[in-house]
């Protein structure tokens, strides 16, 4: 006992303790998952709305050869991360009941890596053990996060290869290497292509690498020519069969109704019909906003963001819980966040992170569309509370 005891005071028995704690938080989080995937909706067929359209496509790829959303011929309305995933585990787990049901179990351990994964980026960001803990512990808490990893819709595919991103992306400016910067490309891309919105952060991305190597035009061209290539080489594809198929250049995908129904709180009791592209709609927000001046610049400020982090959460247990957990990571996160941007080291990351969640208030205000936000909510969360209360304990 007395040998036990020194070694988990001595520097290796510490740091073995800290890595037991990370591994705990991640088992709980599989644990959670796991437990909606088995005991809510087991071999159920009813299905979101959106889930419906999945299954069948995933089915009509692997039948009859034909990327299709609609099932009335081949389309691009959709981006094609989502459904070539489905498509991949019904190749390997088939389209049954039971193979629906492998689905959840495989977005299960996903969910476990993303809490794994924020761990890493909160530490690589904050440097600070405890702020990482802190963000992990908030993951592996949200309710909603689970019972999202039992539906087979683009939420917990997104979160993980997002934050696999962003682990690339800290690690390609750690270590400045070209192939972490090609890889961060493709990861990019490969998250672009579940969920489009975040292609916003690539032009940031290059004005950074710009500024940052701004004395070494030959370093930046070759970082971001790195990232690009890994971008493109990914997105390739995709485009070339657009071409092919749709006779067109289609860089994401033809539907715009999210940016239509976002453009005021119900756009049918108003009258408005969905022009159908991106430019029509930005037309007819110039023409709401002229219309309604004050009610649209609340939607799209206070409104907008209440709709999609502090509506009551969705959940099938701990629900007063999970609105707890979901309103301290959105408030004292987005406090965390405010006390980073006076962090040097920082400041960018958050300012990038910022100009990602502005970029949401286009769209319709779906309270699931938060789950692509909260992981960075709960860094600046547990940035927060590490200053307050571990303000000298700090790992470098």
């Amino acid at each position: 006992m007395n040998k036990i005891l020194s070694f988990l005071k001595s520097p290796q028995g510490k740091k073995t303790l800290k890595c037991a704690l990370v591994v705990l938080i991640c088992l709980v989080s599989l644990a959670h998952s796991l437990m909606y995937a088995e005991v809510y909706g087991k071999y159920s067929e009813e299905y979101f709305h959106d889930e419906d359209h999945y299954i069948k496509m995933a089915k009509r790829i692997l039948e009859d050869g034909e990327y299709s959303y609609w099932g009335e011929g081949s389309d691009a309305y959709v981006t094609p991360g989502f459904p070539m995933f489905l498509t991949g585990l019904f190749a390997l787990f088939g389209t049954d009941l039971q193979g629906i049901h492998m689905v959840k179990i495989v977005q299960s351990l996903m969910m476990c890596l993303s809490t794994l994964l924020l761990f890493v980026l909160a530490y690589r960001l904050t440097k600070r053990y405890w702020a990482s803990i802190i963000a992990a512990i908030l993951l592996a808490t949200h309710t909603v996060f689970h019972f999202y990893a039992r539906r087979l819709l683009t939420e917990t595919l997104f979160v993980f290869v997002m934050l696999l991103f962003f682990v690339a992306v800290v690690y390609a400016f750690e270590k400045e290497k070209g192939w972490l910067y090609f890889l961060t490309g493709i990861l990019l891309c490969a998250a672009m292509l579940v969920r489009p919105l975040i292609v916003i952060v690539l032009p940031i991305l290059l004005i950074y690498l710009a500024v940052k190597n701004r004395k070494n035009w030959k370093g930046l061209l070759l970082k971001s020519g790195a990232l690009l290539i890994g971008f493109v080489l990914l997105g390739l594809p995709w485009w070339i069969r657009n071409m092919i198929t749709m006779d067109q250049f289609i860089f994401l995908a033809t539907q715009t109704n999210p940016i239509f129904e976002g453009l005021a709180p119900s756009m049918a009791e108003l009258g408005y019909e969905d022009p159908g592209t991106m430019f029509g709609n930005i037309k007819l927000f110039f023409k709401v906003l002229f219309d309604q001046p004050l009610d649209t610049l609340y939607w799209f400020t206070f409104g907008k963001f209440k709709n999609i982090f502090l509506t009551e959460t969705l959940s099938f247990t701990f629900n007063d819980f999970t609105d707890f957990i979901n309103h301290f990571t959105v408030m004292v996160g987005l406090c965390g966040c405010v006390k980073g941007l006076f962090d040097k080291k920082l400041r960018w990351p958050i300012v990038l992170f910022l100009i990602y969640l502005l970029s949401m208030f286009a769209f319709i205000p779906v309270a699931r569309y938060a789950l692509a936000y909260l992981p960075f909510f709960a860094i600046g969360a547990g940035y927060l509370l590490d200053l307050v209360f571990f303000k000298h304990r700090q790992l470098q």
